[in-house]
């Protein structure tokens, strides 16, 4: 068996390898942005992976050029994680096909920190795109609400033709919270012809019975909703 010193060797070796170390921030960015709870293992893994990842020897070139571009490198917690580094990790996900990609390549890339700094900026910018878009769509879809006097339907389902997939469950879950109501939203897939939607509930009923709900009375009056397996 290994003596307690043995054991604590080990420990030491592997909390200071330079790529353990980058594992770490990385998941400590994924666990923030999941919105796991911050407890026991999660917790530690978050600690220690915050620790990291603002020190140019913990962090991947790309992730610490990321966290340059957006003020973080001095400083980092789990809110700024979950409020200002993982929206823009998320943006090209949202907005562009095969988005997540690009998002990823940064995060690992151990290249030029020019470029770095580049890839950086272009997923601050493409955020900065799903904010104006986020912005413009709310307030199209809050003024056809009230121009079709909708806001006291319960559960409140809209159709917003030409509005972008990736951010569905964005204006969905403020129109649920702006008129406290469930909120299914419904946009255009160009690709299958179909609608696509997203479900935000009001914290008094669950997504799935709303989609029961609503399910059961269009069966009623036989109405055939394609659109439905395609919430989520």
């Amino acid at each position: 068996m290994r003596g307690r010193s043995d054991i604590q060797t080990l420990s030491d070796v592997v909390r200071n390898d330079p790529i353990i170390r980058k594992i770490q921030s990385l998941a400590a960015v994924a666990t923030v942005a999941d919105s796991v709870p911050l407890t026991h293992e999660n917790r530690r893994i978050v600690k220690q992976g915050m620790k990291d990842m603002i020190t140019q020897q913990g962090s991947t070139i790309g992730l610490y050029a990321l966290l340059t571009e957006l003020g973080l490198e001095d400083q980092i917690d789990e809110v700024k994680i979950g409020y200002k580094l993982a929206p823009v990790l998320n943006a090209p996900g949202r907005l562009l096909d095969n988005g997540a990609m690009q998002s990823l390549m940064l995060m690992i890339y151990e290249g030029e920190y020019g470029k770095a700094q580049t890839m950086a900026k272009q997923l601050v910018d493409i955020n900065q795109t799903r904010k104006d878009e986020s912005a413009k769509w709310s307030q199209l879809t809050e003024d056809y609400i009230r121009e079709h006097h909708m806001g006291n339907d319960y559960p409140l389902v809209v159709h917003m033709s030409g509005i972008p997939e990736g951010i569905i469950g964005i204006i969905a879950g403020r129109m649920s919270e702006l008129f406290q109501t469930p909120c299914i939203l419904l946009g255009d897939n160009e690709e299958t012809g179909q609608l696509k939607g997203s479900c935000r509930s009001d914290g008094l009923r669950r997504p799935k019975k709303i989609y029961w709900i609503i399910r059961r009375s269009f069966w009623q009056d036989t109405v055939v909703m394609p659109w439905l397996p395609a919430l989520r």
